[in-house]
């Protein structure tokens, strides 16, 4: 029973986790219908975010938007979400990348030293 909870709760973060990156890249500076790099949209998400004051401040922006111009803020939105969508980690690539990422922390620091005179 616990997996099927867990697994419901994962894809809720996901689901909110691109909600809020989509919400951030609808205010960014990147045109629609690019294909940005993970790099290029996490930069443009930090600085929509940064920007407007917040993920919340980012929804009400887009709301404003759907009112305002509804014909294009739709094929905005479906592209925000695309790219949203292809760069929220899943659970599984997360857990693989803070493996990654604790490998090669350990290797760095944690070298085998060879005397440089016997005795």
């Amino acid at each position: 029973m616990l997996g099927p909870q867990r697994t419901e709760g994962e894809r809720a973060m996901n689901s909110t986790l691109t909600s809020a990156y989509a919400e951030a890249l609808f205010n960014s500076e990147l045109p629609t219908g690019s294909t940005p790099t993970r790099a290029e949209a996490a930069t443009a998400i930090r600085r929509a975010i940064a920007e407007f004051g917040g993920v919340r401040a980012c929804a009400s922006v887009m709301a404003s938007e759907y009112g305002d111009h509804p014909e294009t803020a739709i094929r905005r939105m479906r592209w925000a979400l695309a790219v949203a969508e292809s760069h929220v980690p899943t659970p599984a690539r997360y857990a693989i990348r803070c493996a990654r990422s604790r490998a090669h922390h350990h290797h760095r620091h944690h070298r085998t030293y060879v005397p440089l005179h016997s005795s």
